[in-house]
């Protein structure tokens, strides 16, 4: 039997913006799905996402992301947090309607 997959663009998750924490800044805050950071030695702006039950990096319209052992696990020190609020036709979140973040999201209203 094939996984059913869902998608949910940025956005479309505007609304839910900061109710899903993936981890902690290096000064302590957490990191949620949304944010949007900067990474040293990349240039622009970079969404925290996800795809198929990791947590990635991801810029708005390129199909590359950046996933690291240490943000899948939560440790977002070598991103810097920004004030941005952005937004974007692009897909935040991608993944299978068997993960636990299906359920979550389903629990708060966003699917």
């Amino acid at each position: 039997m094939e996984k059913e997959k869902f998608r949910i663009e940025i956005i479309d998750f505007l609304p839910h913006y900061k109710q899903f924490e993936v981890g902690k800044y290096a000064d302590g805050t957490p990191a949620c799905l949304g944010d949007v950071v900067h990474m040293n030695g990349r240039e622009g702006n970079w969404f925290v996402a996800y795809r198929y039950g990791k947590v990635m990096l991801k810029q708005v319209g390129f199909m590359a992301m950046i996933g690291s052992l240490k943000i899948d696990n939560g440790d977002f020190s070598d991103v810097e947090k920004t004030n941005i609020i952005g937004a974007g036709m692009d897909y935040l979140i991608i993944g299978y309607t068997n993960e636990k973040l299906y359920q979550e999201l389903k629990n708060k209203g966003v699917i």
